[in-house]
């Protein structure tokens, strides 16, 4: 196999018995040389012919070869001023601007002429894969972030490769093609067991990611597995890392198995520990899923408690709690305040959960029923029939039953009983196939 030109510097480094800080001298810092040594850096022609003299070898024994081949161009690249670019951009991607940080990876690209195997070249193509991704550039984004994972596999960071792997994830999620995003999961798995490390926080992510997953295919069975591998792997380590939010989307799943006794143990465990915790945003995250609890049960005056809980604990993200407080204004026959609230619901495109977003959808179909109410019918069918429209990507769910049945009851009370008929017909037809599922 060919040496690399960092390679070939240490070899010789250590065969005559320097140190990087003897090598280094005065003419660059031992961090440079150590990047060059690591091929995480070419250095410049000048720097090159010191090293060259002081290692007693000619220019041309460095260039043959790999270098000589690929005629690259050698260009300093600095490190330290590089890694605080690079967490700039970091931190706008995690503030999701990712039009603004594309802006700032395309220069650096531009600018330096990166050795392609090296680690910090994967670190760069990583975070412009990602962005042009997000920025629904799909078919550049896929093959940046393969790249760049094949890189770090080659470099054995296997962790990084895996966590860079998974990315791949939003393009499948947020097309709804949930299948291969299970096999894009298998594969970041594959990828992650052949490191000898281990980043618990990480397994702990995936496993949390899956349970989403196998919850959209409709595999609660995979999905609560999922789930208590996690749990485990949180109590094992001590970490409790995300148990909170963990106990609350088991709780969530055994709400859906209608399975009352786990859904109430599970759902006091995830207050026990986001309390424990002080995690204030799983802590509303619990009394959001308490409220569509009790407005199941018909209990609006405990779901307005537990509304009012959610939003002492948080400012931020609060539109789908206007559904439950229509839900629960609609049983106490407070159709004005119903209404007042449900037109706040927000309808984002950025629900790819396939629970999440029948229910999001759902209340298109609560504010036709509260606009029935205050005699607006024929406004009543065209928000629920929105709603069906929107539902039928995923071809029948409760959600879509429910709709059904609500349309059919819009007719039956305006007297158009020939549609009244059809659309009770659709929810009855969905509820048989759910059963037999």
């Amino acid at each position: 196999m060919t040496e690399t030109l960092g390679q070939k510097i240490k070899k010789l480094r250590k065969e005559l018995k320097m140190t990087q800080s003897d090598l280094a001298g005065n003419e660059m810092t031992k961090s440079m040389l150590s990047h060059i040594e690591n091929n995480q850096a070419s250095p410049s022609m000048k720097n090159l012919q010191y090293i060259a003299k002081r290692l007693e070898k000619s220019i041309s024994y460095f260039l043959e070869e790999d270098f000589k081949e690929k005629k690259e161009i050698i260009t300093e690249i600095p490190i330290e001023e590089l890694n605080t670019e690079m967490r700039n951009i970091n931190n706008l991607i995690e503030n999701k601007q990712f039009k603004k940080a594309l802006e700032e990876l395309k220069p650096i690209l531009k600018s330096y002429n990166f050795n392609k195997t090296t680690i910090i070249y994967a670190d760069v193509i990583s975070k412009l894969g990602t962005c042009l991704i997000e920025l629904g550039e799909f078919e550049e984004g896929e093959k940046t972030l393969r790249t760049a994972s094949k890189v770090y596999i080659d470099n054995h960071l296997f962790i990084k490769a895996a966590k860079t792997y998974n990315e791949l994830n939003i393009i499948y999620f947020k097309t709804f093609d949930y299948d291969k995003s299970l096999k894009i999961l298998e594969e970041t798995w594959n990828i992650y067991h052949k490191s000898i490390n281990k980043d618990i926080f990480f397994e702990i992510d995936l496993l949390h990611f899956q349970s989403y997953i196998y919850t959209s295919l409709d595999n609660y069975k995979e999905a609560l597995s999922s789930l208590e591998k996690a749990m485990n792997l949180s109590n094992e380590k001590n970490s409790y890392y995300k148990l909170g939010e963990i106990y609350r989307v088991i709780s969530a799943v055994y709400w859906v198995l209608k399975d009352n006794d786990k859904f109430q143990y599970n759902i006091k465990k995830a207050k026990e520990f986001a309390d424990f915790s002080e995690d204030k945003s799983t802590l509303s995250r619990i009394e959001h899923t308490l409220a569509v609890y009790a407005n199941s049960l018909g209990n609006p005056n405990k779901a307005l408690e537990h509304i009012n809980m959610f939003l002492e604990y948080t400012s931020e993200d609060v539109s789908l709690i206007y559904l439950e407080l229509a839900k629960a204004y609609y049983t106490l026959k407070k159709y004005d305040l119903a209404l007042e609230n449900i037109v706040k619901a927000a309808y984002s495109s950025e629900v790819f959960i396939k629970p999440d977003y029948l229910y999001m959808w759902e209340a298109k179909v609560h504010e036709g029923l509260i606009l029935h109410a205050l005699g607006k019918s024929e406004k009543a069918i065209e928000s629920i029939q929105y709603a069906i429209d929107k539902m039928i990507k995923f071809s029948y769910s409760s959600n879509l039953s429910f709709a059904y049945k609500s349309l059919s009851t819009v007719y039956s009370e305006i007297n158009d009983f020939e549609n009244a008929f059809y659309a009770l017909k659709k929810s009855e037809e969905i509820l048989s196939l759910l059963n037999n599922k």
